[in-house]
């Protein structure tokens, strides 16, 4: 979306060409024997492999990068947006990458690391802030929360989805396996319901970053591959930034402290 009409379609083809490379390197890179996953549960484990700890230590600093530019560069685009593909364009398409493959490692990291149901207990407090988001929308109506990139989403429906995500992770803290759950030794609840406003605050950052980058391109649906729900990318824009930044959380809370 962010490459010219005239050579969009080639290029698209070469930039996808090259990420699937890079994650099929990745995969092997990172979990051949699962030794970076079993360095991550045993520590020790990493002085018998020296370069699973360079590895995983440029692998986290990814992820500390994409979560800040997710939290204070991307909200600035958004704040002022510009319709126009300009010469910041360079910025938007590295990040994309750059977003895309950090999100993908977190979810197969956590996965690997920590099981299918903390990962899913991860992606509830996305699905929480977009469904409620959607219905309070519909319900209350009120003032557009940004008119220009997103006409469709209001206010109202932006409170209700953080208040759906945080009454998720309050609930989820007392529910075994879940990431509250596992962070209930650290932080309180309200801690966790704090996480679960900013996770619903990222998910509506993605979502709107991606209609910024529809109307940049003036297109209406990111894709065809699922028809009426405008693209795979608009069921992927929420779940991008929680990603990252839930992975960070893990590595800070799991390994350092």
């Amino acid at each position: 979306m962010l490459f010219s009409s005239k050579n969009r379609k080639s290029n698209a083809l070469s930039l996808t060409i090259f990420c699937l490379a890079l994650f099929v390197f990745l995969y092997c890179l990172i979990f051949q024997d699962n030794q970076i996953i079993h360095a991550l549960t045993h520590p020790k484990i990493f002085n018998t492999y020296p370069w699973s700890t360079g590895v995983f230590a440029l692998l986290m600093t990814l992820q500390f990068f994409i979560s800040f530019t997710w939290l204070f560069l991307v909200p600035i685009h958004l704040y002022q947006p510009k319709l126009e593909i300009s010469n910041n364009g360079l910025f938007h398409q590295v990040f994309a990458v750059l977003a895309c493959t950090g999100a993908w490692i977190s979810a197969l990291t956590i996965y690997e690391f920590r099981g299918s149901w903390y990962l899913l207990s991860i992606l509830m407090s996305v699905f929480c802030t977009d469904i409620f988001a959607y219905f309070g929308g519909k319900l209350f109506g009120g003032k557009k929360l940004n008119s220009v990139i997103s006409p469709a989403k209001t206010n109202s429906g932006f409170i209700c989805g953080l208040l759906a995500s945080v009454v998720w992770m309050a609930v989820s803290y007392y529910i075994e396996g879940t990431f509250s759950y596992s962070l209930s030794k650290e932080l309180s609840v309200f801690a966790l319901a704090l996480i679960g406003a900013l996770f619903a605050v990222l998910s509506v950052i993605g979502d709107l970053y991606e209609s910024l980058l529809k109307r940049r391109a003036n297109l209406k649906d990111s894709g065809s591959l699922l028809p009426g729900h405008g693209g795979l990318l608009d069921r992927l824009d929420s779940i991008i930034p929680v990603m990252s930044f839930s992975m960070t959380l893990v590595f800070i809370f799991h390994l350092v402290i």
